[in-house]
């Protein structure tokens, strides 16, 4: 698995703010921007918009523990179809 996304740890700041940012690695890059309003005026609770952030900010890290268990079931030969969903999953998750 080769992760084509930004580089760095992925972090939320700022989390009552709005716009709301999340960034990746000491230079901040940003990765994503998330607002209250949505189209068509309504607006999602902070709860919510934060959710959305700590959730996005963990996925390099869940890609990369998804691929190491997918390693363990392989090289064990346990729950090959757990693995088989896993690569699926990964695969989906990777490819542009």
């Amino acid at each position: 698995m080769k992760f084509k996304g930004t580089k760095g740890n992925w972090f939320s700041c700022c989390t009552d703010a709005d716009p709301h940012y999340l960034f990746a690695n000491e230079n901040g890059t940003v990765i994503c921007k998330f607002t209250r309003k949505q189209d068509g005026g309504t607006e999602i609770p902070i709860e919510e918009m934060r959710a959305n952030a700590i959730l996005i900010s963990k996925a390099p890290e869940m890609l990369a523990m998804i691929d190491s268990l997918c390693e363990e079931l392989e090289f064990h030969g346990v729950s090959l179809s757990m693995a088989k969903k896993g690569r699926e999953l990964i695969k989906e998750s990777t490819k542009i």
